[in-house]
């Protein structure tokens, strides 16, 4: 669904691309399934990413768009 954001760069309507890692029982993971979501808008690209850098970890990373420019169409 289109869900409006706020980023340091501005507003943004994105959607969002969901993508699930479920380890198996061989590892010691302290989240199962791990989740991350990638937020897109149009005409910019990917704005926002929160993901698990690490399988041992329980905390997940967030980068959010900070600027950007976009070039003119000819």
């Amino acid at each position: 669904k289109d869900l409006l954001i706020t980023m340091p760069a501005g507003d943004f309507i994105t959607c969002n691309y969901k993508t699930v890692y479920d380890f198996s029982f061989a590892y010691a993971v302290p989240v199962n399934p791990r989740i991350a979501n990638m937020r897109y808008a149009k005409d910019i690209g990917l704005v926002q990413e929160t993901m698990a850098i690490y399988a041992s970890m329980p905390t997940t990373t967030e980068r959010r768009l900070v600027r950007y420019h976009l070039v003119p169409k000819e």
